[in-house]
């Protein structure tokens, strides 16, 4: 998978969840796109799961399970998180130490706070977003 993002001559990677792809983020970015199986398999509605298709299809989304790495977080962040969560991170984390510019496109605040305590930057894509970590220490 990084030899592919090499290849497409990616340096910054956007790291879509779901709430990303329900924005449709992954139709209107250039970016270099990324989820996992996890989060591809919340897509339910025929609309998302259609343009989400065509992304794959039009090789401007990749869909690829993440490396089995141990990512760290605080057990009170870390019970807050999905299965798609976790794979997601791992996912960004790996990129991230593979030398890429990555981002984590959700408007989940949890998913927020984890990847900020692992060094990650986000992209909320219909929020705000979160301003600052509080009581997650």
């Amino acid at each position: 998978m990084k030899e592919l993002l090499r290849e497409k001559h990616c340096t910054k990677v956007l790291v879509l969840d779901a709430s990303a792809i329900f924005s449709s983020i992954h139709m209107l970015v250039p970016d270099c796109l990324v989820t996992t199986p996890e989060v591809y398999e919340e897509i339910k509605d025929s609309a998302s799961y259609n343009k989400t298709l065509l992304s794959i299809e039009l090789s401007r989304l990749i869909v690829t399970e993440p490396p089995d790495i141990k990512v760290e977080l605080p057990r009170k962040i870390s019970d807050k998180l999905s299965r798609a969560d976790k794979s997601l991170l791992k996912l960004a984390f790996y990129l991230k130490k593979e030398g890429f510019e990555v981002y984590l496109a959700t408007d989940d605040y949890t998913l927020e706070k984890a990847a900020l305590k692992l060094g990650i930057d986000y992209m909320p894509t219909k929020t705000i977003g979160i301003k600052k970590l509080s009581n997650f220490k």
